[in-house]
């Protein structure tokens, strides 16, 4: 008896490791799959644009703000901004992951005609206040947003060395974690060169009346 008692124990002595249950190891195949699947949702990015994004807009006199848009009004003239994330088609031809983002920052003049060339009368939509609210399409000044963050590390999953290199796409990675990083830049393209590139002369209400031959008393 003694002699097999001591056999079990010295199976056990040279057996290793205890090996995961079948429930642990279930467990363990569920976490690795969740890992996998950690990617950066919506809610995320929206949330890093109010915390660092909005509160410079509204320093600079936007008083608009719905969903990743924003409107900052004058008598003359409206300046809208849009950020949006690339998608998942953009991502599939160019390897940037969907919640990428870029953006532009656009002057929309009430009085002109509008951008469409065969609704020359249209106008873009109305907010419940009376305001108009213009996206990119409706605005006769459009500037795409320039990155500044250096995202070469990132970038070297990207093949096409084009799409590598441009600097209207913020590469948000798709565990998200970058995007406090990456909504700063945009703050910075915004405040620091954007509305910098809105005020000058020529972009000004009665430079572009005559640029754009809408003066009515010639």
């Amino acid at each position: 008896m003694n002699k097999w008692i001591n056999k079990i124990i010295d199976g056990f002595r040279g057996a290793g490791p205890p090996t995961a249950t079948p429930n642990e190891a279930a467990q363990q195949v569920l976490d690795d799959k969740m890992k996998e699947q950690s990617v950066i949702g919506s809610a995320e990015v929206n949330r890093a644009l109010r915390k660092i994004l909005h509160p410079a807009l509204r320093s600079a006199g936007f008083t608009k703000f719905k969903g990743r848009c924003a409107w900052h009004y004058e008598d003359e003239y409206i300046w809208a901004l849009q950020i949006r994330a690339v998608g998942n088609y953009f991502s599939l031809v160019t390897d940037y992951p969907p919640m990428s983002l870029c953006g532009e920052l656009c002057i929309f003049f009430p009085d002109f005609p509008s951008t469409d060339p065969g609704l020359p009368d249209s106008k873009p939509p109305i907010d419940k206040d009376g305001l108009y609210i213009p996206k990119p399409q409706h605005c006769h000044i459009r500037y795409s947003l320039e990155v500044g963050l250096d995202q070469q590390a990132d970038r070297e999953v990207i093949h096409s060395k084009p799409e590598r290199d441009r600097d209207d796409v913020w590469y948000v990675r798709k565990d998200g974690s970058n995007i406090n990083a990456v909504v700063e830049d945009i703050r910075r393209s915004v405040v620091e060169w954007g509305i910098q590139m809105l005020q000058q002369h020529y972009n000004s209400h009665s430079e572009q009346v005559k640029r754009r031959g809408l003066n009515k008393d010639d």
